[in-house]
């Protein structure tokens, strides 16, 4: 009986057309927002007309938000039944704060018949969301607020270099590696509010740590004939 008491409800504010406006009952304006900032550098540095050094700096900065309800009507509450309510919310303002940060140095060279560069790269980046939910259409009582906040990370190194010798004019043999080594992580935590966005009341799922590691190595090599005659390559 719920089912139809919930469908009673809801039906005047179903329609097949994209409406104009609609009616709703968050305590806030409805939006998506983001806000991007970021910037890079690079730097060259000539040991002499064949050497040189190179490094790369990017580091970005984003602010995301959402504000939306879920359940597209003013309608708070039902009652099915003498004494029992039942929310009809479900809306959410969710906050994400992202971060990245990248260095990489390159050692570029090259001779008559040899061209190489030897380089290390590192990245990290953090992100972290904060989400507070009334989502009492989907929980036990009228007025049930939650909070789903989560996080990642990750850390990640390599190093990689490729050399190129022209065996002749018209074939160039190419031979490479990058070993990239990566710490990846972060939590999990939803529980129980007293209010939206209120102060905590008990764990809905205790907050959860994770992380992993990963590596691995890449080896590659092409040789190319000039001229279009034919190439090949193996990674």
């Amino acid at each position: 009986f719920l089912g139809g008491a919930m469908d009673a409800a809801m039906r005047p504010y179903v329609t097949t057309k994209r409406p104009d406006d609609v009616s709703v009952n968050t305590p806030f304006g409805l939006w998506e927002r983001a806000n991007v900032e970021g910037h890079a550098v690079a730097l060259t540095f000539d040991l002499n007309d064949r050497q040189s050094f190179k490094y790369i700096y990017a580091h970005r900065d984003m602010m995301y938000n959402d504000r939306q309800d879920i359940d597209g009507t003013p309608v708070n509450s039902i009652t099915p039944a003498p004494g029992f309510t039942w929310g009809m919310n479900a809306y959410y303002d969710r906050k994400t704060t992202y971060n990245m940060e990248s260095h990489e140095l390159q050692w570029l060279g090259s001779t008559e018949r040899l061209q190489w560069v030897i380089g290390f790269y590192h990245f990290e980046d953090d992100g972290v969301t904060r989400g507070p939910q009334m989502f009492d259409m989907f929980g036990p009582r009228a007025g049930f607020t939650t909070r789903s906040d989560y996080s990642a990370r990750s850390n990640a190194e390599a190093i990689y270099g490729q050399i190129e010798f022209m065996v002749t004019d018209k074939f160039t043999a190419t031979i490479g590696m990058r070993r990239t080594e990566e710490k990846r992580g972060g939590w999990t935590h939803r529980f129980i509010t007293n209010g939206f966005d209120g102060p905590f009341v008990a764990n809905i799922f205790g907050r959860v740590d994770y992380s992993a590691k990963f590596d691995g190595t890449t080896p590659m090599g092409a040789a190319i004939g000039r001229g279009g005659q034919w190439s090949g390559r193996v990674e």
